[in-house]
């Protein structure tokens, strides 16, 4: 069932962020969209033979290992960036799963200001990124201005909270 989730909450917006990407028909556009046709497909299946065969060879939780330590090296790439909005998201989880055993102590809001306060420097970052052209972007912010994009960025969100 998580596997349908995933591909529910995928689709859409990989689909709607092309779209926005490429919005004039041509050669581009159907480049971009036969490569996502081709590679969403393909990502799933190698993604769960390895994932099998690490589970098979190791412990099941080298699964989620190896996917950290991939994460990390992709994080080295561009490690400023990609720690900024890490440890943004580390903070968040860490105070919101925190504050189910300690309830609101006075050091978890704060984690959650300091977590969106890192957030936001995130966001900042890539639209001078994005305007200034000098380097691309880790996330193109003016995507999420797209009226279309943006409301079914909406549905998968509200998708997701249902659903789960």
């Amino acid at each position: 069932m998580v596997c349908v989730q995933g591909a529910a909450a995928n689709i859409p917006t990989a689909v709607g962020i092309l779209g926005a990407t490429f919005p004039s028909a041509g050669r581009a556009r159907n480049y971009a969209f036969s490569a996502y046709s081709v590679g969403a497909p393909l990502g799933n299946i190698c993604g769960t033979l390895v994932s099998g065969i690490i589970a098979q060879c190791t412990d099941w939780k080298w699964v989620f290992d190896v996917q950290a330590i991939l994460t990390g090296l992709v994080t080295l790439a561009d490690w400023v960036r990609g720690m900024l909005i890490t440890v943004a998201l580390c903070i968040l989880l860490f105070s919101l799963a925190e504050r189910n055993i300690f309830g609101w102590k006075a050091w978890i809001p704060t984690l959650i200001v300091i977590s969106t306060i890192l957030a936001a420097a995130f966001v900042a970052w890539q639209r001078y990124l994005e305007k200034m052209a000098a380097r691309s972007p880790l996330v193109k912010i003016s995507l999420f201005s797209n009226g279309p994009l943006q409301y079914g960025h909406d549905l998968d969100v509200f998708g997701l909270c249902v659903f789960q």
